[in-house]
């Protein structure tokens, strides 16, 4: 019989990383299809958009993709000579914040050790295009790809995240055409002709996360000699790594929380009771599936809406490199942080861009600035991503989101939930679409459990070993 086929829709990280636990996983050949545009798997957005001057936010030795063999990576890096070839990423901790392309490779070197040492009969398949739609045919399941083409498989495991950042300000006729408004930095960034750039010129930064921060090192590295003004709701940056104890205990005795509120206060006497606060959120990050689970509906969207925007700068911290360079910014006022909210992007009668905001503390200002960079990020809720791959599996009912709009409603192992009410045993999600079973998804560690525990179910499905008849592709075919 004809080995199964599984299609993986997304080949950055979650989807690179799923398809290696499935390789290693398999006892019986497996087709893999992986369907991703960009030319690398495993480099993602998140990874393959990366500049040489982006690192990884937390030391080589924290980014496990094998639970089983935390060290892997360190080992690799050492074989690579990257703490040679690159000096910069080890602090004076000793700690390796490696550079992110860097950990592209990695993964891709992992996907093919795994696709070498699979069973004997089995393929793995790169279609570089977009999904934009799937369909239930018979007990298969159909994808069309943006370039009209149409696949089948006997399972489906959707991994596609991180979308265009959404782009809600109104913009005048000419700013739309403006060289220096940059909607997606890892798209247009390199294109912005910063080195043309009087020194006194401003650049506006919609969000001060992490995207911000990457930010302002390129521009740092480039040369630009401005100043840069970011601009978000709480004006919150990012905390910066420190000290990593693993051992501290959460709960202390105490039971559960149930309410977000209960949860709020566990956190704080936490922090209270460490010796670093990093420890406490570390220890809330571990054992986040369990706090997660105890909270009913309502309390997971009191949690999303009040407490996320706080445990976000606490949970995704920075490399202490870039903690450097902004601190520095920060004391030669080249860098400010303000609390406020976009309003408008517009032009004036030179060559500037004007852009109006809402101080939190004050009236609406008008800042003149040579560009303004979108750096808000992407949109968690899947009623607001931007994907036709994700609005057509709402659409058709073949998937719902989740009620606390993380993500989209399925089961620990990944079977998303329809409409109906019922699990898809071969219909999947892996990755940070899986965070309402889960919660925490977006870490290396927790991202490549989650992934290597839908694998493992995958792998050892026997209606997966033992495929239905397919259908004839001639008769059967997606809505149009």
């Amino acid at each position: 019989m004809n080995a199964p086929v599984v299609v993986v829709l997304g080949g950055g990280f979650s989807g690179a990383v799923f398809a290696t636990h499935l390789l290693r996983a398999a006892r019986a050949p497996f087709e893999l299809v992986i369907v991703e545009p960009r030319a690398q798997l495993g480099a993602g957005l998140a990874y393959g958009s990366a500049a040489p001057e982006h690192r990884i936010n937390v030391p080589s030795d924290k980014m496990i993709l094998f639970a089983e063999d935390p060290m892997h990576l360190t080992r690799w890096v050492r074989a690579e000579g990257l703490f040679e070839s690159d000096p910069e990423a080890v602090t004076s901790e000793g700690h390796h914040y490696m550079r992110r392309a860097d950990f592209a490779r990695y993964v891709a070197a992992q996907l093919e050790d795994a696709r070498r040492d699979a069973p004997p009969g089995s393929t793995l398949r790169h279609v570089r295009a977009k999904a934009i739609e799937v369909a239930q045919i018979g007990p298969r399941y159909g994808v069309r790809l943006d370039d009209g083409a149409l696949l089948e498989g006997d399972a489906v495991v959707v991994t596609a995240s991180h979308e265009t950042p959404s782009f809600p300000w109104p913009v005048d006729e000419r700013a739309v055409a403006h060289p220096g408004l940059v909607r997606d930095p890892w798209l247009q960034l390199p294109a912005l002709d910063v080195e043309a750039m009087p020194d006194d010129s401003t650049i506006v930064v919609a969000g001060t996360g992490l995207t911000m921060c990457d930010v302002v090192v390129t521009l740092a590295r480039r040369g630009f000699g401005g100043r840069v003004l970011a601009i978000s709701r709480r004006a919150l940056l990012p905390r910066t790594h420190g000290r990593f104890d693993h051992q501290f205990d959460l709960l202390a005795g105490q039971p559960v929380p149930t309410t977000a509120r209960a949860l709020l206060r566990l956190v704080r006497r936490a922090v209270r009771r460490a010796a670093d606060w990093r420890e406490a959120l570390d220890a809330v990050r571990f054992m986040l599936p369990v706090l997660w689970q105890a909270l009913s509906s309502d309390e997971r969207r009191r949690a999303v809406r009040r407490l996320r925007p706080f445990w976000d700068v606490h949970r995704y911290r920075m490399a202490p490199q870039v903690d450097a360079l902004l601190s520095e910014r920060l004391q030669r006022h080249t860098l400010r942080i303000a609390a406020g909210r976009i309003v408008a992007i517009g032009s004036d009668t030179g060559d500037s861009l004007a852009v109006r905001w809402q101080a939190r503390e004050g009236g609406v200002q008008q800042t003149r600035c040579a560009a303004f960079v979108n750096c808000t990020g992407p949109a968690g809720d899947p009623s607001r991503i931007e994907n036709p791959l994700i609005q057509s599996l709402l659409a058709s009912g073949l998937a719902t989101a989740d009620p606390a709009g993380v993500g989209l409603d399925c089961d620990a192992d990944g079977r998303l939930r329809g409409r109906d009410g019922q699990l898809a045993e071969h219909l999947c999600v892996a990755g940070p679409l899986a965070r309402a079973a889960v919660a925490e998804v977006t870490g290396v560690p927790e991202a490549s459990a989650h992934a290597r525990r839908v694998a493992e179910r995958l792998a050892a499905d026997p209606a997966l070993r033992r495929p239905a008849p397919r259908p004839n592709p001639a008769t059967e075919s997606l809505s149009p």
